[in-house]
């Protein structure tokens, strides 16, 4: 990806990414489920990598 503002000059980065979900539905009654989830993302650049993990409960009406 590059970027370029007139007056500031331009910039490029070139790299990849990972992302990877987990989460499992656990009936609570007929029309609810509860979600425990674990979300992870990964990336590296041409200047740094970055790492980020996610843990959440979501709560489904069907």
């Amino acid at each position: 990806m590059s970027a370029g503002i007139n007056g500031f000059g331009s910039a490029s980065e070139t790299g990849g990414a990972a992302l990877l979900g987990l989460g499992y539905d656990i009936p609570m009654s007929r029309s609810v489920s509860l979600t425990p989830y674990w979300n992870g993302y990964a990336l590296s650049y041409s200047n740094g990598d970055a790492n980020v993990g996610q843990i959440g409960l979501a709560i489904t009406v069907h």
